[in-house]
C-alpha cells in the first residue's frame, strides 16, 4: 500500500491512482499518450510541462482550462520481486487534489499507451478498485457522459 502525499500548507491529501507499467516513457512519448486519451474522450486538449518537484528532479505536470483540472504524473521504478508473478518494473501515479474526472482521463492515457491495469487508490471513479483498460474506460465514459 502506497500512502498518499500530505501537504502541511493546504491540509489536503493528494490522492494518487497507479498504472503498473512494463516501460519508462519518455517525456515525449508520455505527452503522445495524453494527447491521444483525451483526444479519443473528446476533451480539450491539456499541457503537459515538466516542473521541479525537488533539487534534482522534474515531473510531467498536466493542466486544463479550468483552475481544478491538474495533476501530476509520476513513474517509479520498482524491484522486481519473482515471488510476485506480473509484477511490473515501474509504476506510474497520477496524483492530484483537483478534478477526478481530468485526473482519471490522465491515469486513462498512461495505461492505454503503457499498462494494462488501473489501481484506482484514489478514487477517481471508484476507490480501491483495481480496473483492466477495458472497465475503467467504461466506467469514465459513463461518467463522462453524465458530466454533459
Amino acid at each position: 500500500n502506497i500512502d498518499s502525499l500530505y501537504y502541511k500548507n493546504t491540509g489536503d491529501t493528494m490522492r494518487d491512482s497507479f498504472i503498473p507499467m512494463a516501460s519508462n516513457p519518455t517525456h515525449d512519448e508520455l505527452i503522445i499518450a495524453i494527447k491521444e486519451g483525451f483526444a479519443y474522450f473528446k476533451q480539450k486538449m491539456p499541457t503537459v510541462t515538466m516542473e521541479p518537484v525537488g533539487p534534482n528532479h522534474r515531473d510531467p505536470y498536466v493542466k486544463g482550462d479550468a483552475e481544478n483540472e491538474w495533476c501530476w504524473v509520476s513513474i517509479d521504478e520498482q524491484a522486481i520481486d519473482e515471488r510476485i508473478p506480473n509484477l511490473t518494473k515501474y509504476l506510474g501515479a497520477v496524483s492530484t487534489r483537483g478534478d477526478d474526472l481530468f485526473a482519471a482521463v490522465v491515469a486513462y492515457s498512461l495505461c492505454k499507451k503503457f499498462g494494462d491495469s488501473i489501481d484506482d487508490n484514489a478514487g477517481y471513479l471508484s476507490a480501491g478498485t483495481v480496473f483492466t483498460l477495458a472497465e475503467f474506460e467504461g466506467a469514465l465514459q459513463a461518467r463522462l457522459d453524465s458530466r454533459i
